[in-house]
């Protein structure tokens, strides 16, 4: 196993989510991103 997740299946629910963490980094570094953001973005599930 290389450790890549690319190309991991996984279950609608989790693909969904990770679908909405992806829209809302809008391609966007880390570090990029504002404390006040990251835990609204990170947070899958709400």
């Amino acid at each position: 196993m290389s450790g890549s997740h690319a190309g991991q299946i996984t279950c609608e629910p989790c693909s969904s989510e990770c679908e909405k963490i992806n829209k809302r980094i809008n391609n966007r570094k880390l570090s990029e991103i504002k404390k006040e953001e990251a835990l609204d973005i990170l947070t899958p599930f709400k």
